[in-house]
C-alpha cells in the first residue's frame, strides 16, 4: 500500500506499508506497519499512544485471523481508521496474534480518538474491543515493539525484491 500520509499537517509523507512474521513468546504474530513513520517518530504533537485490542471471532487454531474472518477483519480496520478525528491521529500499524487484531494509533487528544474508536466499533456489533491509552513521548510502541528488528527489516526487503 502506498499513498502520502497527510494527516499530521508538516509530518506529511510518503507511505510504505508492509508486514512481517515474528513470535510473541511461543505465539507466532504478524505486525502490519508503515515503515516511513521511522524516519519521522516521534512526532511530538502526538504524544499518546492509543491501542485498540479486538478478539476475533474465528481465529486459526494458532491464533492468527482466518480466511472467513479476514474481509471482516478489514472491513472493521478501516472504518477504525477512517474516521471523523483522522487528522488529529496517525494509524501506525497492527499486530495479529493470540486470537486478537491490536490496531495502534498515535494522537494529541486520546478522548476524542476514543469516541472514534466507539462511534466506528459501533458499526461492528459482533465484535468486542478494549481501548487502551498512555503517554508515550518516545513512541516506544512503535519503535521499539511494532517496528521490525534489522534481521527481520531484511528479510522485508529481500521479499520485496522477489
Amino acid at each position: 500500500m502506498a499513498g502520502v500520509l497527510e494527516c499530521c499537517g508538516d509530518h506529511a509523507l510518503e507511505d510504505d506499508w508492509d508486514h512481517y512474521l515474528c513470535r510473541l513468546g511461543e505465539d507466532q504474530a504478524s505486525i502490519y506497519l508503515d515503515l516511513s513513520i521511522a524516519a519521522k517518530a516521534p512526532v511530538a504533537t502526538h504524544s499518546h499512544s492509543v491501542v485498540v485490542s479486538v478478539p476475533m471471532l474465528r481465529p486459526r487454531e494458532d491464533g492468527m485471523s482466518s480466511e472467513e474472518e479476514f474481509e471482516d477483519l478489514i472491513a472493521l480496520e478501516n472504518h477504525l481508521i477512517v474516521r471523523p478525528h483522522a487528522d488529529e491521529a496517525m494509524y501506525v500499524g497492527r499486530l495479529t496474534a493470540r486470537g486478537s487484531r491490536v490496531f495502534y494509533f498515535y494522537t494529541a487528544d486520546p478522548g476524542s480518538l476514543a469516541r472514534d474508536v466507539k462511534a466506528a466499533m459501533e458499526e461492528h456489533p459482533a465484535y468486542q474491543y478494549q481501548i487502551n491509552s498512555h503517554a508515550d513521548p518516545e513512541w516506544s510502541a512503535y519503535l521499539r515493539f511494532l517496528y521490525p528488528s534489522p534481521g527481520d527489516h531484511q528479510r522485508m526487503k529481500i521479499r520485496r525484491l522477489n
